[in-house]
């Protein structure tokens, strides 16, 4: 992922996220195997109904997922937005329901 997760931060300690709008954009993102390339943060993905996912989660269901953003789909696993979790060690995948690394907190 060429720097493109965000720097800014939200009051929860998760960045507000770089937009996904095609499928192109997904799988750009996809390339970065979960980190940033700077820094080498962790990443997680925003879906349309505002739940976080993982990039596992994610990288297990890219096939869905491209579909999903090719039907524009509120189904929950539309993808809309990558960001780095900064602080939230609360943050866990809507798919796995497994914790969503934080880059600054254990």
């Amino acid at each position: 992922m060429s720097n493109t997760a965000p720097s800014s931060s939200n009051s929860q300690g998760r960045s507000d996220g770089t937009t996904i709008t095609c499928v192109a954009d997904f799988e750009r993102t996809l390339k970065c195997k979960g980190y940033t390339d700077l820094g080498c943060y962790p990443v997680f993905y925003i879906t349309s109904d505002g739940e976080a996912m993982s990039f596992e989660s994610a990288w297990q269901n890219k096939e869905h997922i491209a579909g999903c953003i090719i039907e524009k789909s509120d189904c929950g696993m539309r993808v809309v937005a990558v960001a780095i979790n900064w602080e939230d060690t609360s943050l866990q995948c809507c798919v796995s329901g497994k914790p969503i690394p934080s880059a600054y907190c254990d």
